[in-house]
């Protein structure tokens, strides 16, 4: 279960043009959420050896304030498949971003994170039992999210890694698969 909720990660993060920007909304997160936007393909590794691919339409709900992301994740044995859906924020209280994973196999977890503008790099950190989660996601490309994972327990030592290459389907694709 631990190796799936690594794959929450692939499912909430990624890139997209100025065509998503944000409905006009007084939320100042919203710079960095519509890197979400859209219906993407994903692609995790472990080393070099594909794992799990999926795909994940997000979209803005709620006059703009938040993201709701919904997709699938099916892995190469068809031991982890799952489905997902997440709700993106930015807490302007806290001063970082939040999102909240429900995921078919029972996993909640609760996300936060933070973007460096001048990097293009979100990253995340989400704790569950005793693993902590941490990702960091890259959007130096246009429409390309190129990402890794590690979890470690709670003494610190990596439990798993993971790397991925998420790519933003092209607005007539995205359409046609509504």
């Amino acid at each position: 279960m631990k190796l799936t909720a690594t794959l929450t990660v692939l499912l909430t993060l990624g890139c997209a043009t100025a065509a998503t920007d944000a409905p006009d909304s007084a939320s100042g997160g919203s710079d960095a959420l519509k890197h979400y936007i859209g219906t993407w393909d994903i692609l995790a590794t472990t080393g070099e050896t594909p794992y799990a691919t999926g795909e994940r339409r997000v979209e803005w709900i709620l006059g703009g304030e938040f993201a709701r992301a919904t997709g699938f994740v099916e892995t190469a044995d068809g031991a982890n498949d799952f489905e997902i859906m997440q709700v993106l924020t930015y807490d302007r209280l806290a001063d970082l971003y939040r999102t909240w994973s429900f995921m078919s196999n029972g996993l909640v977890t609760l996300s936060e994170m933070t973007w460096d503008a001048d990097s293009l790099t979100m990253t995340e950190v989400t704790r569950y039992g005793d693993t902590t989660q941490r990702t960091e996601s890259c959007f130096a490309e246009d429409g390309v999210e190129v990402w890794s994972t590690v979890n470690l327990d709670a003494s610190g030592k990596v439990q798993s890694e993971m790397s991925g290459t998420n790519r933003r389907r092209a607005p007539d694709v995205q359409d046609a698969s509504k």
